[in-house]
């Protein structure tokens, strides 16, 4: 008899006919409160839930064949390690998933600090006149005088030869 896994985790198609092809696969309401959920899921063999879904007492007394319960975070600090345990219940996460995503975060966040991409942001948004005073570094910096002149079609580059034409 292929095992009963109820799932209230948004997952990828693909992932979805994995799970279901393994099992008995259905979806729950993670907003329905600790009983509806508890009800909803009796008779689990498996949970793939996200953090925020309690398991508790009830929730185990309700589903005895429970063997597992999957979260798809990264950590488990939010599951009752110790309660599962006294149940025979493995809990299992996802502690590499989010690697990639915590790197190019990182990368994004250094750039913006150290061109000073939030007060680039300010000074772009403050428009002509009085709220460009705001943002005094953007708006005598060399780098915000090329930028204000090539983003309005002008050159802010000196041209070949490296001497201004005199007019």
């Amino acid at each position: 008899m292929p095992p009963t896994i109820y799932n209230c985790a948004v997952a990828e198609p693909h992932l979805t006919a994995r799970l279901a092809a393994a099992g008995d696969l259905h979806r729950f309401d993670a907003r329905a409160g600790e009983a509806a959920i508890a009800e909803a899921v009796r008779g689990a063999d498996a949970l793939l839930l996200h953090p925020m879904v309690p398991v508790g007492e009830q929730l185990l007394a309700g589903a005895p064949d429970l063997k597992v319960v999957a979260t798809t975070s990264v950590g488990f600090n939010t599951f009752d390690v110790d309660l599962l345990t006294r149940h025979g219940v493995a809990l299992c996460n996802t502690p590499i998933v989010l690697n990639d995503a915590v790197a190019d975060l990182t990368i994004a966040l250094v750039l913006m600090l150290s061109r000073d991409l939030m007060g680039f942001e300010q000074f772009s948004r403050s428009g002509p006149g009085d709220g460009a005073s705001r943002c005094r570094r953007w708006r005598t910096t060399r780098r915000a005088r090329r930028w204000a002149s090539s983003a309005s079609g002008a050159s802010a580059r000196r041209p070949r030869g490296g001497r201004r034409r005199s007019r």
